[in-house]
């Protein structure tokens, strides 16, 4: 009876914890994304300016480290790749599957993809870019609307009290 419930304690702790873990990782990812489309762009000039991708990418990564987290995590795959021996795009590949965004998943995967040797990676960074636009666009759209039908309450209670001051004085003149 004591083990079960000391093994049900240590579940719940260790439940806890990941539960933790995962938001702190999903905050971290939600702030990564919204830098993603900056990163793309980067990278889409200095490719533009005939930068191989590997030394775009280094580029990116270089000094960049504290300006943001998909800037760090580009930077801690720099250094892992220098220290391992292995290409940045695997590294970069492996520690994207940690964070629970599909869209990092898939800026990296095309990364990789390219890096191992592809073509147009230009054209089809920018559709990559142009669609994480016009996604976080409609969200910002959608969070517009929701703040719309959030203040509507508010401002008729507003409504309401203006015009029983506004009255009022006329009905106490109305009363003598």
């Amino acid at each position: 009876m004591t083990e079960k419930l000391i093994k049900g304690v240590k579940a719940a702790i260790a439940g806890y914890f990941r539960r933790r873990e995962y938001k702190r990782k999903r905050a971290l990812a939600a702030r990564m994304e919204t830098s993603l489309s900056d990163v793309m762009l980067e990278l889409i000039l200095m490719l533009s300016a005939g930068l191989t991708l590997s030394s775009a990418a280094e580029q990116l990564a270089a000094g960049r480290k504290g300006e943001g987290p998909l800037y760090d995590l580009f930077a801690e795959a720099l250094e892992r790749s220098r220290s391992l021996n292995t290409s940045m795009f695997t590294e970069l590949y492996s520690s994207a599957a940690d964070y629970p965004s599909p869209e990092l998943l898939r800026f990296f995967s095309l990364l990789l993809e390219n890096y191992a040797g592809g073509a147009g990676l230009c054209e089809r960074l920018e559709l990559e870019r142009r669609r994480l636009h016009s996604a976080r666009l409609s969200s910002a759209e959608a969070r517009a609307r929701e703040a719309e039908t959030r203040l509507v309450f508010p401002l008729m209670i507003l409504l309401i009290v203006i015009t029983v001051i506004s009255v009022a004085p006329a009905l106490m003149a109305l009363s003598f």
